[in-house]
């Protein structure tokens, strides 16, 4: 979707509810930069348009027999929150 455009028409009225992809903690390689560069591109949307935001993971099939990586994704989340919040 139009990331942008969803938190304007969201702008505080409704909880901006964002998947982000599960692919990003399936592949062979846990990029941990592209996991923030993700998650930062919808929170700093969001925070703009004052948005309530939920991040919700799901639909992962596999972590590559690394189940920290799920752990791992909650603390680069909660880091990017933050960092753009200015709270976890």
């Amino acid at each position: 979707c139009d990331e942008e455009k969803m938190a304007k028409e969201l702008a505080g009225k409704y909880v901006y509810c964002r998947k982000p992809n599960p692919t990003l903690v399936s592949t062979a390689k846990f990029d941990e930069d592209a996991i923030r560069a993700d998650l930062r591109k919808t929170l700093e949307l969001t925070a703009a348009a004052g948005c309530n935001t939920e991040l919700v993971m799901k639909d992962v099939h596999t972590v590559q027999n690394q189940p920290q990586r799920l752990s791992r994704w909650v603390e680069i989340a909660r880091e990017e929150i933050a960092r753009v919040y200015g709270r976890q």
